[in-house]
């Protein structure tokens, strides 16, 4: 509140309209004292004649009559609040005595001080109104203009201005608020150490710049942005004329986030430093305004994650107490994101929803692999230029499935916990099937038992319907192991459920038993003939070769003869075991059926040990030294593999026939054989042979 102040500060014995009072401006320049504003035009002060003044003391004056013009003349220098040079005139008939130049003189210090005492006033008032308003408004940008506007108010010597707020992403200093300016001042923009802004922010220094000073400081700031500033200040066909500028960083904790800059357009009075602090103030209080804004941004931004993390939560624990199946919660997932989202089981290779675009997309790209057992997110970007959110959901050390979400913007935190809480209700969800899946393979695999055993067939007949089968319908049976593979049990489980799911996808299995028993996969398959089983054991191997892309454990897969009628499972059932034992016991990777396994059936039940003492007997004496330097070996088998034919031998090892009988000879003496007796050929032959199949 400004104190009662009358109409004007003229004096009985010294009115205004007899009295004229002008002061120092920061250039110089003299700038008339008027309150009450009676005059048309403002009196020059260069229209008279002053005398020389050297004060001596603060209270110090000096004086001289003009009689040419009338009036008496003084020039002294104000004390208080701050120096400043003052010059006056007294119109008069005569000289003015010493106690009557002192008063007039002590007139216009009072006048002057009351003066200045009214402008603090309303500096104080338009301060107060800036702490006023740090409390009026929330929204950063309408507190700044609040803040600028009261700045501008309180430093009436300053035509315009505007602050200018760091941004790091940018790396320049960006306007925020401006008063007395035009719209294009916010498309000026300056780096650090650039122009007189720039400049202050890196200093974190206040300074007021003179019109020479200004245009050195500037003489860096970038073409274009100076001609944003030209086009801003600009106003009223009235060209851009450097200021004389006055600016101060706006600082929060002791770090400088901005600078506030005002203009002087026209020299009205001296900025001081007064001017600066009281600037500096009121970026003071930007500072304030901007950490409290970002304090309740802040706050406000955390008070609406908390409320949306429990509506997440809330949405899905009734989905889960509404039982919702997988294409319900998939299809909630992608209306809370708003972002296409799918899910894939990987036990089953299942897709949901169905027949979506993304499950079309990823037809052909491996989703399952080393990262996924490891249970991290991830995105991908596939050769459609699609980009996917990968969201696996786990079971301890088990990837059961996955989030699969297109990505058509950056994920944030409210998107993952929706993908964190839905994950956990998918999990929950697929290991209940797990737990239905295992029941229905202990089922599977209690009747594979009795169908081996074959003891009640009146009851095994009925029960065969129930698993699709057929009791006089032809059949073979499939046996499955994995390699060793560095996985602990739950992950070989899991890896075995997704080859499950992946075969039942290869052969579209309507009729047969498929299960997962003691680490062995079961499959009967029916048939009609031996085409049918052909197609059927192609499409085993094209669903093999697709699962040994990705990454997984070795299969060993053995297959057993078609027979007719399921009293013959043990038989087929035998010959896939025996069939799988051939492939394992030679640590070979592949599928093989009983057929092809040929004379080598004849040796499945000998332990190993016992083939290779076999072999050791009668191949050891071509492995020694002399007989390895005649390759004799290499040559008996070569010679058994072309049928005895001395030509073809002889040409495959690029030897003349002559040498051949030499080599052959030797081997007869080596051995103690005759290559012509039955039982010695027979002999030759069977190690030959086992020791490239054993």
């Amino acid at each position: 509140m400004l104190p009662n102040t009358p109409a004007h500060t003229g004096h009985a014995r010294f009115p205004m309209t007899s009295c004229h009072i002008w002061t120092a401006t920061a250039h110089q320049h003299w700038s008339y004292f008027q309150e009450n504003k009676m005059l048309i035009e403002e009196p020059a002060c260069e229209e008279w004649s002053w005398p020389d003044f050297e004060p001596s003391s603060q209270f110090d004056y000096s004086t001289r009559f003009d009689s040419e013009k009338g009036c008496q003349l003084f020039v002294f220098n104000t004390e208080s609040p701050e120096s400043v040079p003052v010059r006056a005139l007294l119109y008069c008939d005569k000289p003015e005595d010493q106690s009557s130049c002192d008063h007039f003189v002590v007139h216009v210090r009072y006048t002057l001080l009351r003066q200045a005492s009214l402008h603090q006033w309303l500096e104080h008032d338009q301060w107060l109104q800036g702490l006023r308003s740090l409390t009026a408004s929330l929204d950063i940008d309408e507190l700044l203009l609040h803040i600028m506007k009261n700045a501008m108010q309180a430093i009436p010597a300053v035509d315009r201005g505007f602050l200018m707020l760091y941004d790091q992403h940018a790396n320049l200093l960006i306007p925020k608020a401006s008063i007395g300016m035009g719209s294009s001042i916010y498309d000026f923009k300056v780096a650090i150490g650039e122009g007189i802004t720039g400049k202050v922010f890196q200093e974190g220094i206040g300074r007021i710049f003179d019109r020479e000073q200004s245009r050195e400081a500037m003489k860096n700031i970038r073409p274009e942005s100076m001609e944003q500033l030209k086009n801003a200040s600009v106003t009223e066909n009235v060209e851009f004329d450097q200021p004389i500028v006055m600016a101060v960083p706006v600082s929060m904790n002791e770090e400088t986030i901005g600078v506030m800059i005002v203009h002087q357009i026209k020299a009205k009075r001296q900025l001081t430093r007064q001017d600066l602090r009281h600037l500096q103030g009121f970026a003071d209080l930007a500072a304030i305004a901007i950490y409290n804004a970002k304090l309740y941004t802040e706050q406000r931004k955390a008070n609406e994650y908390l409320v949306k993390r429990s509506q997440i939560h809330e949405k899905f624990i009734q989905l889960s107490l509404q039982e919702a199946d997988l294409s319900t919660i998939t299809k909630t997932i992608g209306k809370m994101l708003n972002l296409p989202t799918a899910l894939i089981d990987l036990t089953e290779n299942r897709w949901f929803p169905d027949q979506t675009s993304i499950e079309k997309h990823f037809t052909s790209f491996p989703i399952f692999s080393s990262w996924e057992r490891q249970g991290s997110p991830r995105e991908i970007t596939l050769p459609t230029g699609n980009c996917y959110h990968l969201f696996p959901i786990t079971n301890g050390s088990i990837t059961l499935g996955c989030f699969v979400v297109e990505l058509h913007r950056p994920l944030d935190k409210l998107d993952i916990i929706v993908l964190e809480q839905a994950g956990a209700i998918v999990a929950l969800e697929m290991i209940n099937t797990y737990s239905l899946t295992e029941l229905s393979y202990k089922k599977s695999h209690e009747f594979f038992n009795e169908l081996l055993l074959f003891r009640e067939p009146t009851n095994i007949v009925v029960k065969a319907k129930e698993f699709g089968l057929s009791a006089t319908q032809p059949f073979f049976v499939v046996l499955i192991q994995m390699s060793h593979h560095k996985q602990d049990a739950k992950q070989k489980e899991a890896c075995r459920r997704r080859l499950i799911a992946a075969l039942h996808t290869a052969l579209g299995l309507k009729n047969g038993l498929l299960f997962n028993f003691h680490e062995k996969i079961t499959i009967v398959l029916h048939t009609d003939h031996s085409r049918t089983q052909k197609n059927l054991i192609q499409k085993l191997s094209t669903a093999f070769k697709q699962w040994e892309n990705e990454d997984t454990p070795l299969l060993h897969v053995g297959i057993g003869s078609v027979y007719a009628g399921l009293a013959n499972t043990a038989k087929s059932m035998e010959e896939a075991s025996k069939s799988l034992s051939f492939l394992l016991t030679r640590n070979k990777p592949g599928m093989i059926r009983y057929e092809e396994i040929g004379i080598n059936r004849l040796f499945l039940n000998q332990p190993p040990e016992e083939i290779e003492q076999f072999i050791t007997e009668i191949l050891a004496p071509l492995r020694g030294t002399k007989a390895q330097a005649s390759e004799l070996e290499q040559t008996l088998k070569a010679y058994i593999s072309a049928n005895r034919s001395t030509s073809v031998t002889a040409e495959q090892l690029h030897i003349h026939p002559n040498t051949l009988y030499h080599r052959l000879r030797k081997i007869e003496e080596i051995l103690d054989l005759d290559l012509d007796d039955p039982e010695d050929w027979l002999k030759l032959y069977l190690a030959c042979h086992l020791s490239q199949t054993y």
